[in-house]
């Protein structure tokens, strides 16, 4: 806890935190014979030193918090066998120094899906190699989120092609961080975010996000976001997966072969209460003047649809001479 307080100060204070590891580490030493027995055993990973997974973990944070990737590089290469907190921990200070092609080749080299399901059945071949690690969403919320900041086609095929992976290869979900990273930067302006396979993509996300627990009202706050984006959009993945990932409402999809103008628009429909007669059959033409009450025969009323609008309404019946030829 010292070592990560020193690490979040403003700046980062990484050589009074190295400074001090060391001088524990002296003071803290056992006997020479102990020392070198310790060594042998690897039990010298639960003493204090830097190359303890916890402090060296602490010490990776801190210097990607100070942009110096040199020597989190150093701090993450003494770990012994580097569990997926210390990679998550070197992946973003790689990522906080800009240097998201390194991050990338770090993931490749300690995560491999194929070489951790070989291993599996050998948990002692995995603890000892310590060379396959499996991910977690920190991991691939943290690479997806550098990927879709640089905001250009090649990124983004690269993260859509690692979410694709964390759900099918090695069946992680995503959480309401990640969900929300996605979302906030795909949609947030600009010409990024609305080519097909971009808004297939968010609306995939925002799928997935239906299964998460949300506070009340905040998964329905982030459709109708999308929506309100997304739905004046030209797209043809957004006319035609609308449905599919249910972003309309249930009176939406009623109306849609009624009016494709109002799906399309986004528009609700409101009753202003204009009507027009007229224009029909001549042999039903209405008689204005027969009150609300007459035409009823055994509980049956043969008025029609405008005398039950005008006496619903209780409103008088004047002739203001329009017609409709």
């Amino acid at each position: 806890l010292l070592i990560d307080g020193l690490g979040r100060c403003n700046p980062p204070r990484c050589q009074e935190a190295k400074d001090l590891v060391q001088h524990l580490e002296f003071t803290t030493r056992p006997p020479r014979a102990s020392y070198y027995a310790d060594i042998l055993t690897d039990s010298n990973e639960h003493r204090i030193s830097l190359s303890n997974i916890k402090i060296a973990t602490a010490m990776i944070r801190a210097y990607g918090r100070a942009n110096d990737i040199e020597s989190a590089i150093q701090s993450f290469e003494r770990i012994p066998n580097p569990d997926v907190v210390a990679l998550n921990a070197i992946l973003d200070a790689c990522c906080r120094s800009s240097q998201l092609k390194l991050a990338l080749e770090k993931f490749g080299e300690y995560v491999s899906f194929e070489q951790w399901r070989n291993q599996i059945n050998d948990m002692a071949a995995v603890a000892k190699s310590g060379t396959t690690i499996k991910p977690d969403v920190v991991t691939y919320t943290t690479l997806i989120s550098a990927l879709l900041q640089l905001r250009s086609k090649a990124a983004t095929k690269r993260a859509v092609r690692l979410y694709d992976e964390m759900k099918k290869k090695w069946w992680i979900y995503p959480d309401t961080v990640l969900v929300d990273t996605i979302l906030t930067t795909m949609l947030s302006g600009g010409s990024f975010g609305f080519e097909p396979d971009d808004i297939q993509f968010t609306l995939t996300v925002l799928q997935d996000a239906s299964g998460l627990e949300w506070e009340d009202g905040q998964y329905e706050k982030r459709k109708k976001a999308v929506r309100s984006i997304l739905v004046g959009c030209s797209s043809e993945v957004w006319k035609n997966d609308e449905f599919a990932y249910g972003l309309q409402s249930t009176d939406k999809k009623k109306e849609a072969d009624e009016d494709p103008l109002f799906v399309k628009k986004g528009w609700n429909r409101i009753d202003s209460g204009f009507r027009l007669w007229g224009g029909g059959n001549t042999e039903e033409s209405l008689d204005w003047t027969r009150s609300p009450i007459d035409g009823v025969e055994d509980g049956k009323s043969d008025l029609s649809a405008a005398d039950s609008f005008l006496a619903s309404k209780g409103w008088n019946d004047i002739d203001s001479g329009f017609r409709i030829l």
